[in-house]
């Protein structure tokens, strides 16, 4: 469960460009909340396993009004004897830039624990870190950055702003990604479009991505995982999905409350 919260904000963090792209915010605003179950499976049938959230809040950092995003995530409180799940992913972003300031996760995951921080000093192009997990002693250091480096809950937001429509079929965009104090050069293929049916029977037009993964203990590597993005300027993820090394994992959109636009991609049912 914590590592498909984890993967799923990877995932939407893997369609970022160059900042040089943004020009101002036209996909959300304070207020947004966008709420996800997760699922499992071995077979045809999927398993709700847990659930997590976006917020969008108004911050201060450093006395300047940011935003500040907030996501939680859990497994169902019947599976919490048998595996426990407890995360948060943090941070504040520059509203004119949004570029990330400070991010922070804190996670636990069926007894072990995760703790990362993260502070983005631009003006010496480098993000101080501390990471420590319950395998290994707290780690305190720095990373240069000197090209354009995102967090991944800033990366879910900063992506929604792109120009999805300068994407061509089988593109390969890619991206640097921050990760237990390491930035990794991953890409992101682009689909084409698509209209998909979520696990509530709710149908959207989406825009399709693959994703390069690291091989590990979860995944194999290579592209097998795809997330799809509604087609409107919101830019929602609606759903997630991945091959992982026992069965699939996929996360799915339930509700979508205060977007800053009509949610144009939804498709209504028929009467």
């Amino acid at each position: 469960m914590k590592r498909l919260i984890l993967t799923f904000l990877i995932l939407i963090n893997l369609f970022q460009h160059s900042f040089c792209q943004f020009s101002k915010n036209l996909s959300f605003t304070f207020g947004e909340k966008l709420e996800y179950e997760v699922y499992y499976n071995l077979g045809p049938i999927w398993i709700k396993a847990g659930f997590f959230n976006f917020l969008v809040k108004n911050g201060t950092y450093q006395g300047k009004t940011v935003y500040h995003f907030d996501s939680n995530g859990r497994s169902l409180p019947s599976y919490d004897w048998f595996y426990k799940v407890r995360d948060r992913f943090q941070a504040f972003i520059d509203t004119t830039t949004l570029k990330p300031l400070w991010a922070e996760r804190s996670s636990y995951d069926g007894g072990f624990e995760v703790y990362e921080n993260y502070v983005f000093d631009y003006q010496n192009k480098k993000v101080d870190f501390i990471v420590r997990t319950s395998d290994k002693p707290l780690q305190h250091d720095s990373r240069a950055i000197n090209g354009d480096v995102l967090d991944i809950l800033s990366a879910t937001y900063y992506v929604r702003n792109l120009d999805f429509s300068g994407f061509q079929i089988n593109e390969k965009i890619p991206v640097y990604m921050l990760l237990g104090g390491g930035i990794y050069p991953l890409f992101v293929r682009y689909l084409g479009k698509e209209t998909i049916v979520t696990q509530n029977k709710l149908k959207y037009n989406c825009l399709k991505f693959s994703c390069l993964l690291i091989a590990g203990t979860i995944f194999k590597g290579g592209e097998d995982m795809h997330v799809w993005v509604s087609d409107d300027k919101n830019h929602v993820p609606i759903m997630v999905q991945a091959k992982i090394l026992v069965g699939s994992v996929k996360a799915s959109l339930i509700n979508a409350e205060n977007l800053k636009n009509p949610f144009s991609s939804k498709i209504k049912p028929e009467k």
